[in-house]
């Protein structure tokens, strides 16, 4: 009996240090220093509050529970305007004008912030939004300036700002002095999920590629084959050489864009990215690999349902240039400013052109693109 109780005597000691040592060490609240109630246009978050809900973070627009999604989606915080980021210079994160850029702006908690660690990222890269907002960021009028803006919630590191917090799917933003922005429009006028096989009655997009073209762009839930939501594909037959050009596009039906203030195009961009079969000499830009065409119909050629076929009629076709495209095999959401398209009919076009090709059972593919979510808004 006394070696019973011996051992229930150290056992308690034991436990009782487990306890003390595990009370010591309270799991810190999530929420500590964060009001649940905020995050609205009238009572924003601020921007280390914003910054603190994007540590919580483990993946983009990933809340702890299904009921908890309020802090992460379409939440205002506020800020002063501190400078610029530009990921294509050496020293993107820019603090003193001139600017390199004016649509990707850096917000703070106070306005001589300089650690890039406090600081949130926040994209105005259409120039309808920057003049109404007046944020001539290049010549640092806008420095300083108390903005408050809308939008999701993107942890650092999770699309391609690396080191800084951002806000994703901008909905709204005004400036606190003049009190003036506005929301931006949320229903697109033209947008495609890819839901249905490409080329069906049910689909805005045709596929178009030469004959002997190995790429072709598919539907994934259409076609078990594609890669990815929407892929430009290798077909079954690989090749024992890659050919000297082999491209394909995927084409728009006519669209029609009301007369309104300003319109944007957005699209989500994913390159296969693998391993280019003479890595010494060849390197992957994914700008020579996917272009972007525009053309224009008359109201016509829209009565008549006229398709206008890049194959056939390649002049009627003009090249816009893209931005922002996507580095390694990150998806990254791609926009363009479409005012100039406003009240007019068009059709959009990708084109893919295969140039770097990689090597896999003794055979050659061209790499893979995965296009989704397009909307015109």
């Amino acid at each position: 009996m006394k070696n019973n109780h011996f051992i229930l005597v150290i056992f308690s000691i034991i436990m009782g240090a487990f306890m003390t040592s595990c009370d010591d060490q309270k799991m810190a609240d999530p929420f500590a220093g964060i009001d649940v109630q905020k995050g609205v246009q009238e009572y924003p978050y601020s921007t280390t509050e914003f910054l603190n809900l994007a540590k919580m973070t483990t993946d983009r627009l990933h809340p702890l529970n299904s009921t908890e999604t309020k802090h992460w989606k379409n939440i205002w915080f506020q800020g002063y305007i501190v400078g610029c980021y530009d990921a294509a210079v050496e020293n993107p994160i820019q603090l003193d004008a001139p600017y390199t850029t004016n649509s990707t702006l850096l917000i703070a908690e106070t306005p001589n912030e300089t650690e890039s660690t406090k600081m949130v990222l926040v994209s105005i890269n259409i120039p309808y939004w920057q003049t109404l907002l007046g944020l001539q960021a290049t010549n640092g009028a806008s420095k300083n300036r108390l903005v408050k803006f809308c939008g999701d919630v993107l942890a650092a590191g999770t699309e391609q700002y690396t080191p800084i917090a951002e806000l994703a799917n901008l909905k709204g933003f005004f400036d606190i002095q003049d009190n003036e922005g506005f929301m931006i429009n949320a229903n697109p006028y033209f947008s495609e999920s890819f839901s249905v096989a490409i080329g069906s009655t049910q689909s805005n997009f045709h596929d178009r590629h030469a004959v002997t073209s190995k790429a072709s762009w598919k539907s994934v839930v259409a076609n078990k084959s594609a890669i990815g939501t929407t892929t430009s594909a290798y077909a079954p037959d690989s090749l024992t050489t890659p050919p000297t050009t082999d491209e394909s596009w995927l084409v728009s039906k006519a669209i029609s864009i009301p007369v309104c203030d300003y319109a944007t195009l957005s699209f989500k961009a994913k390159p296969g990215y693998w391993s280019p079969l003479n890595p010494a000499e060849e390197s992957f830009n994914p700008s020579d690999e996917l272009t972007f065409y525009v053309a224009e119909l008359t109201a016509e050629e829209v009565s008549a349902g006229t398709f206008l076929d890049p194959l056939v009629v390649a002049n009627r076709f003009t090249k816009i240039e893209l931005t922002n495209y996507p580095t390694g095999a990150a998806e990254t959401t791609m926009v363009k400013d479409f005012t100039s398209y406003v009240g007019k009919h068009i059709q959009i076009a990708f084109k893919y052109k295969s140039v770097i090709w990689y090597k896999f059972g003794g055979k050659v593919y061209p790499q893979s693109w995965n296009i989704s979510t397009v909307e015109i808004k």
